[in-house]
Formats: C-alpha cells, sequence, structure tokens
C-alpha cells in the first residue's frame, strides 16, 4: 500500500492553486471592436497570442509539477505492507557528552550497547544516534549490526560538550514516526547527569515511542540525577 510518512507536508501542494485564481481574478473581458484597416493586422496578433498563451499555460504546469513533486519528497512516499512491518524497531541514543569520559563507565556503556546491537535483525531494525552539542544519526534504519557498531566506534571519544536530551528525544520520535513496525522503542544510554536532562519537559510529549528506556538502570553515584524513570515520556 502507497503511503506518506508525513502526509500534512502534501497542503504545500495546495500553493500551486495560488497563481492560478490570481489569473482569474485579474483577468479582464475586453470588448471586440471590428476596425476595417486593422482586420489583417489582428488575425497575425491572435495567432501569435494564441501561442504565447499556450507557452505560458506549459510554463505554469510545470512549476506547479514542481512544486507538487517537493511537497511529495517532504511528505516522505513509500511502500507499506502489513507483513512486511518488522516485528520492534529502536533508535539507540548514545550519550557522548563529557560526564561520560570515565574509562570504567565507557566500558559499562560499551556492553550495554553491544547487547542491544546484537539483537538487531531484519525484524529488529534499529538507527543509532550520538548526543552531544548535536545530534549525529546513523541513517535510515538497518538491520546489519555491524553498521551501526562501526557507526558508534567512528565517533571515537566523548566531547567536552553537554547533549540536549529534549531535541535528542524528540528527533528519534520523528525518526519512529517513518517506520511501521509491531513496537516502536528508544533506548537511550547515559549516566543521567543533570546537565543534558536540565531542560526536559515536565509531561508526555513523545507520539510514537511505544517505550522509552534508560540504561544502565542504576545510577552512577555520585547521585546528580536528574531523571530516574522514562515513564513520563511516554504520552
Amino acid at each position: 500500500m502507497f503511503t506518506f510518512a508525513f502526509p500534512l507536508f502534501l497542503a504545500g501542494a495546495a500553493l500551486t492553486a495560488v497563481p492560478l485564481i490570481l489569473h482569474f481574478l485579474r483577468r479582464r473581458i475586453s470588448k471586440v471592436r471590428d476596425f476595417p484597416s486593422l482586420y489583417f493586422l489582428r488575425q497575425t496578433v491572435s495567432r501569435r497570442k494564441t501561442r504565447n498563451d499556450l507557452r505560458s499555460w506549459i510554463v505554469f504546469l510545470l512549476r506547479a509539477l514542481a512544486l507538487i513533486c517537493l511537497a511529495a519528497a517532504f511528505a516522505w512516499p513509500r511502500f507499506d505492507t502489513p507483513d512486511a512491518a518488522p516485528e520492534e524497531a529502536s533508535v539507540f541514543i548514545l550519550d557522548a557528552s563529557f560526564s561520560t569520559a570515565n574509562p570504567e563507565f565507557q566500558s559499562q556503556l560499551g556492553e550495554l550497547l553491544g547487547k542491544q546491537l546484537s539483537a538487531v535483525s531484519v525484524e529488529r531494525p534499529a538507527v543509532g544516534m550520538i548526543a552531544t552539542d548535536r545530534m549525529t544519526v546513523s541513517g535510515d534504519f538497518v538491520s546489519d549490526k555491524s553498521v551501526l557498531g562501526d557507526f558508534f566506534r567512528s565517533f571515537g571519544k566523548p566531547r567536552p560538550f553537554s547533549c540536549d536530551f529534549s531535541t535528542a528525544l524528540y528527533r528519534a520520535d520523528r525518526i519512529l514516526a517513518g517506520i511501521r513496525a509491531g513496537k516502536r522503542r528508544i533506548v537511550i544510554f547515559t549516566d543521567r547527569q543533570r546537565l543534558p536532562w536540565n531542560r526536559m519537559p515536565e509531561k508526555p510529549f513523545l507520539h510514537y515511542a511505544d517505550e522509552v528506556v534508560i540504561l544502565p538502570e542504576t545510577i552512577r553515584e555520585p547521585a546528580n540525577a536528574r531523571i530516574l524513570s522514562a515513564d513520563r515520556f511516554r504520552g
């Protein structure tokens, strides 16, 4: 079945009607008055005007088609079949802010991330995301765990910047909107330090994620924790 992931963008195609409406609003019907000495000149001008009108309509139709194609591209067209929907789809968010640079904690995060990546398959595709002062995304959903492993390894060490997890969660939620799956979830690997989480809203705001998991489950000491549970992220 042919569908659009973001059908609201198709509203942009309605803008193609604006030039047409303006054309008919400005159109004036002129009265024709015969004048003998201009009879043959009028026939020549009439043929030229018809040709120019045809060119104008062709240009208008091409511009309208370009606008419709642009709106359709933003709407993300896709073919969906119920049998092709995976069992589970995940977005893995790795907190790479400066507070996670401790080697012992890095080892713990790597172990937890490895366990999650080991479950990636055709039935459980995933997307990787690394959160620092900006969000780096691995691309589209993949079923090859080695691709995601290479993505996370290529980032290297944590950077001396703080991440904004409200932005990361919003973006992960929008990524999940683009896939049909029996279950859609966000898995966050973080030490839950206060600064990256200090701008989180106080009410549920996710629309597509069925589950949000924060790993590790225990809080690292000292307990400078802002987020204790993922329950309030689910709408």
